[in-house]
């Protein structure tokens, strides 16, 4: 399965477009005015009558590269996602779904992306709209035996399960100080955005771009018989 990058936004091709403009503006008056100094007044005037200019071009320059740059890698990235694992690219070598961590969905107005924990760092993906509800669908499915299988393991040796801010233990969720077993939990779910926890009488949230493998996690609970 391939997915392609999400190319350029109009918003983004104008935005670096204003900075290629005011790159090369600022370049050819400084140019201009160097000809203007050096024809009128000497070289004195050619070599520092254009200086700001030219520092003013050389600054716009290395923002709009700064700005681009990822998001040209972005566009031109194709992530390859097999029964063995995830490769960010054709000639790239394949990420095995043992070593993925975790999986963060960050959606909102403006974008749609999702995040790859691994041993060597967070991967961003973010495809195209049209292909990015498969691309989870497909990560969630070849995650989620081997998450299940560390979130056990975790569990049976006693220990807690990060999620975000809050730690899973087996006898309940920890917030803060407070430990609020399984059983006064009357719902633990997605909304808007966010992880829920609801008790009788209040509930508590946290961003679910905070949280990896938050989806995977409610499912592998209620798997469990919790809450």
């Amino acid at each position: 399965m391939l997915i392609p990058g999400r190319p350029w936004s109009l918003g983004e091709r104008l935005f670096a477009g204003t900075g290629v403009l005011w790159t090369l503006g600022t370049a050819g008056y400084g140019l201009w005015r160097a000809y203007f100094g050096y024809t009128k007044y000497g070289p004195a005037a050619a070599a520092l009558w254009p200086r700001p200019y030219l520092l003013a071009s050389a600054l716009g320059a290395l923002l709009t590269l700064a700005y681009a740059f990822p998001r040209w890698r972005r566009a031109r990235a194709l992530w390859r996602l097999t029964p063995q694992g995830i490769s960010p690219g054709p000639r790239q070598p394949i990420i095995p779904w043992k070593e993925v961590q975790g999986l963060v969905t960050d959606f909102a107005p403006h974008h749609q992306r999702l995040h790859l924990l691994t041993a060597k760092g967070r991967w961003q993906i973010t495809p195209v709209p049209q292909a990015i509800r498969q691309a989870l669908s497909y990560l969630q499915v070849q995650l989620y035996p081997h998450l299940a299988a560390r979130w056990r393991q975790t569990w049976e040796q006693g220990q807690a399960i990060p999620l975000g801010r809050w730690l899973a233990w087996p006898n309940g969720m920890q917030i803060g100080r407070r430990h609020i077993p399984w059983q006064e939990m009357q719902r633990l779910h997605l909304a808007q955005g966010h992880l829920v926890i609801e008790l009788a009488h209040r509930s508590f949230r946290q961003p679910v771009h905070r949280v990896p493998n938050a989806a995977l996690f409610i499912r592998w609970l209620y798997q469990e018989g919790h809450p």
